[in-house]
């Protein structure tokens, strides 16, 4: 659908909603109504979205909602139905037997109240006993689109059960007899601009940290996705595509105005929890999956104070006259970030552990902490106040600050 497919290419941008709305020049509000079902955007603003995302609108918008295909439909209609009721008089036996049969079974499409995954849909994805999240009490909801449990909507006390339960699911993944492999998505970034925007790897991992988004600079947004592997699909030729199961848990704090929810009898209900089961890079997905380590080599590179520069530029600016703690942006990112050339980005470097500290502004300095972690080509940290100097010769104005790199490692992807 247009709001799951625009909230997946946002992402893979690594944009927040804001900064979207800045590049389509309409309100984060906005932006936010589309991700969640609640509207579409008009025909110039879908335009941008299309050039800003390298898209066709038919991409974009394939398999919108069921209203629309109505729409669609001509007169021939009565001639069906016509056809269709003259079977049902000759075949009277026949049609009471297929209204019990339809009548009996569960809803294309609904949702199902206080509800976890039941065990068939657990048994699918190799989770039998996984047990469910402890929410707080309130109403959940279970989505069922096509006749699959997908989507199971909760709130929890706190963003600590929500990690607690993500680290529960990655050790029941571990500890499985039924599953062989673990993972987490990678873009393309040192590929074609086509293939970033159509292709994803999968890198396994056995650090629970790995799995972890975090989106937003206060950090209200944590999100797990494991893409995993059962024994019974293991087979796999070098280089070919490949299907994996997806478990996706996302915490959206409920004050930051940019929740997960659903339409319950024509209100829309937010929760603070989204969890997602379902099988990624069939036939008909977006996007195609590989493995990673069939197509790249990681070479480990020490990065301290002295070499940073050599692999990263600091780009401080003025950034809102509207939000006063997002005044100025302070932006850190892979020197071959900005290059359009697709050679250059050999470059790319595929970062573990590592992070700066920024110590800006006037009277009252702060200091806030940019982590780069692994598949990100930049970080992002907003003050309040930057202090600055001016060129008296020629009226440049120059933002002032302190950068601290915290040693560790970057790890450079060399294609095989």
């Amino acid at each position: 659908m247009f709001k799951d497919k625009l909230k997946e290419l946002r992402k893979h941008r690594n944009l927040t909603q804001e900064e979207l709305a800045k590049e389509l020049y309409v309100t984060r509000s906005a932006v936010a109504k589309w991700e969640q079902g609640r509207g579409l955007p008009e025909e110039e603003t879908l335009h941008r979205l299309c050039d800003l995302f390298q898209i066709t609108e038919n991409e974009l918008m394939a398999k919108e909602e069921p209203i629309q295909m109505i729409e669609k439909m001509d007169n021939n209609r009565k001639k069906y139905v016509s056809v269709i009721l003259s079977l049902i008089m000759v075949f009277v036996i026949g049609a009471a037997s297929a209204i019990w049969y339809i009548t009996s079974q569960e809803p294309k499409n609904g949702l199902k109240k206080n509800q976890f995954f039941q065990s068939k849909t657990l048994s699918k994805y190799s989770l039998n006993t996984l047990s469910p999240i402890q929410t707080d009490g309130s109403d959940a909801y279970l989505s069922i689109v096509d006749n699959e449990e997908r989507n199971y909507y909760c709130n929890v006390e706190s963003q600590e059960v929500a990690d607690q339960y993500a680290s529960y699911v990655f050790s029941y993944l571990q500890n499985s007899l039924d599953v062989s492999f673990i993972g987490y998505s990678i873009d393309p970034m040192n590929e074609s601009n086509i293939e970033r925007f159509s292709k994803r790897y999968v890198k396994g991992s056995s650090s629970f940290d790995d799995y972890l988004n975090i989106e937003g600079e206060s950090f209200k947004e944590h999100s797990y996705n494991f893409y995993y592997v059962t024994f019974e699909n293991r087979n796999h030729i070098a280089k070919e595509k490949m299907t994996f199961h997806w478990f996706s848990i996302e915490y959206r704090s409920l004050d930051n105005g940019i929740q997960s929810g659903v339409y319950i009898n024509n209100e829309f209900v937010y929760f603070n929890v989204e969890i997602t089961i379902t099988t990624v890079g069939e036939k008909e997905d977006y996007y195609s999956y590989y493995l990673y380590d069939d197509y790249y080599d990681l070479e480990k590179i020490a990065i301290n104070q002295e070499n940073f520069n050599e692999y990263f530029f600091v780009s401080p600016s003025f950034y809102s006259n509207d939000d006063s703690t997002k005044k100025f942006r302070f932006l850190v990112g892979q020197n071959t970030w900005n290059s359009t050339n697709v050679e250059e980005h050999e470059n790319y470097y595929f970062i573990c552990d590592f992070s700066i500290s920024v110590t800006a502004g006037k009277e009252n300095k702060e200091t806030k902490e940019i982590r780069i972690k692994r598949g990100e080509v930049y970080g992002v940290a907003y003050f309040e106040d930057m202090d600055f100097s001016v060129d008296l010769e020629t009226g440049e104005i120059k933002l002032l600050y302190d950068v601290m790199v915290q040693p560790g490692f970057i790890y450079k992807a060399i294609k095989k």
